[in-house]
């Protein structure tokens, strides 16, 4: 069986050098096997490229890839490649045959890892501790479904964890709830005030969650949350514990927008849990929905309605930030005694690192 190997030299502009004088380099090495066989390994994603040194380049600038499966599309000149996460255990020798004869597997050459803040190596994957995330366990995770998707699943690893989204500096503790797929509590109410300021509801607010990781009182703030719902899509849940009803309201795709944008709340879809399905959408249509405080009253609604909250041109909608929060159920309001805001990840982060 006669195999090609592919040396790949990266400047730190991340470009392709055949010649390179400089000491910040990266050099990579991969096996091209024969046409005709192909891995079937766990598949990153796939797209069109212009050259199997294309592909490679890819994969070597994707965390993850390990290996290509490498069609020739034939029409136009271009190659399909297959980006995987993982590879032949026996190298060439044990692939798969390919449908069309003309593709072929292209391999990396792993180099052994180190993996950091206590992490272990599993073959050549680094199974990180639950705070953290990333290849080599180098940073924290990013929310709480990272952790999920890291293995973290059981129920026994509920409570506070740091996470740190990529957009922001520090990290911040939130919730964890692993019975819902690492759904994270954003905001609980049960006894606090709620007649906040603007920089109270920028920041957060409420009790500690490292000191007090069980606490049913805290919010952690709208810069926070607007990192959170910036780096992959959302789904939102609002639920409260209500007489005479309890009222669950999801929201798709729920974005909250910077401070330079009054942190707008958007949302492509309303839709009511399945437990409370009278309940109705407590948000106004009347877009944009806009951040309001009694010191900063971005759309004169705060002084209409006489509480903060994202409100909508018209000034209508129900208020999170009420001394005594309502939801509409039905064809009434429900008074709650307990409520809370929390977040679902529904996609892969939009930039992964």
């Amino acid at each position: 069986m006669i195999t090609a190997t592919l040396l790949l030299v990266f400047t730190s502009f991340g470009h392709i050098a055949t010649r390179v004088i400089a000491s910040n380099v990266t050099a990579e090495r991969y096996t091209v096997c024969p046409r005709g066989s192909t891995f079937n390994g766990r598949e990153l994603f796939s797209c069109r490229r212009r050259s199997k040194l294309d592909c490679v380049q890819k994969c070597a600038h994707t965390e993850g890839c390990i290996g290509i499966n490498v069609c020739p599309t034939g029409y136009d000149r271009k190659v399909s490649c297959s980006f995987l996460s993982e590879q032949s255990p026996d190298g060439c020798d044990a692939l798969d045959a390919a449908t069309d004869q003309t593709c072929f597997f292209v391999q990396k050459a792993v180099l052994q890892k180190t993996c950091q803040n206590g992490g272990t190596l599993n073959g050549n994957v680094c199974q990180c501790p639950i705070q953290y995330g990333g290849e080599y366990c180098h940073r924290y995770i990013r929310d709480c479904r990272e952790a999920y998707e890291n293995g973290y699943t059981s129920s026994s690893f509920n409570g506070v964890y740091l996470i740190q989204p990529m957009t922001t500096s520090q990290p911040f503790w939130v919730q964890c709830d692993f019975d819902y797929d690492g759904a994270m509590y954003v905001m609980k109410w049960k006894s606090m005030s709620l007649d906040v300021t603007w920089n109270q509801a920028k920041v957060g607010f409420g009790e500690d969650l490292e000191q007090n990781p069980n606490s049913n009182n805290f919010f952690i703030g709208l810069d926070n949350l607007h990192h959170l719902t910036s780096e992959s899509s959302h789904r939102a849940l609002v639920w409260m514990s209500a007489s005479p009803s309890t009222a669950a309201a999801f929201y798709h795709n729920f974005t909250i927008g910077s401070e330079m944008r009054d942190y707008d709340l958007t949302y492509d879809s309303f839709v009511a849990g399945p437990n409370a399905p009278n309940t109705q959408n407590g948000f106004t249509a009347a877009a944009p929905l806009v951040f309001s405080s009694q010191d900063r009253d971005t759309n004169n609604c705060t002084s209409t309605r006489g509480a903060p909250g994202w409100y909508g041109s018209d000034c209508k909608g129900y208020s999170l930030f009420a001394d005594i929060p309502i939801w509409p159920v039905g064809n009434y309001d429900v008074t709650a005694s307990f409520f809370f805001l929390s977040l679902e990840r529904q996609s892969k982060f939009y930039v992964d690192y």
